[in-house]
């Protein structure tokens, strides 16, 4: 993606957007400068192994977001909220969300609904996920033969373009 010049009064921040799961929470670090999404820094996939306890994936993730912390100057975080489907699967989910609202306690972390980041993305808020990753890489002008990590990794930097459209850039 080419970056746009930074004009004189414009401020260019760095949005964090974050996917989270127990097995393998997304995450994408996009650039905007002047309320426009202008690149995609960088992203990834914190994979965990199934087999591991929940505190060694908590952990994980934790030592995972403090990788990415001490590597780009993050401005603002935000990240898809939680939402409950089985009992089990939204208990270990939860723990997920808690290391993130720990871990960005000092952050103004916003946190967007899915049905919010499909709408925001590609203006139906009944997007599939693959209709959702085409319309990122559009908007973050990646070309055609872009291929994103995982569905977590095209899920978070749609989080984080949801943020700068709804103003946090």
């Amino acid at each position: 993606m080419r970056k746009r010049r930074v004009r004189k009064g414009e401020e260019r921040k760095l949005i964090l957007g974050l996917d989270v799961s127990l097995n393998g929470t997304g995450w994408a670090v996009v650039e905007c400068v002047g309320g426009c999404p202008t690149a995609l820094v960088a992203c990834g996939d914190i994979k965990n192994n199934s087999n591991m306890t929940h505190g060694k994936r908590l952990r994980r993730i934790r030592n995972e977001l403090i990788l990415i912390c001490s590597e780009y100057e993050i401005n603002e975080i935000a990240k898809e909220k939680g939402f409950s489907r089985f009992h089990k699967d939204t208990q270990a989910l939860f723990k997920a969300h808690g290391i993130t609202d720990e871990f960005f306690a000092d952050y103004n972390l916003k946190e967007y609904a899915a049905t919010t980041i499909k709408k925001q993305v590609t203006g139906n808020g009944r997007a599939t996920k693959a209709q959702v990753e085409k319309k990122v890489i559009e908007i973050l002008k990646l070309g055609k033969d872009f291929k994103f990590l995982s569905d977590n990794v095209s899920d978070a930097a749609a989080v984080a373009l949801t943020h700068i459209f709804k103003g946090g850039c």
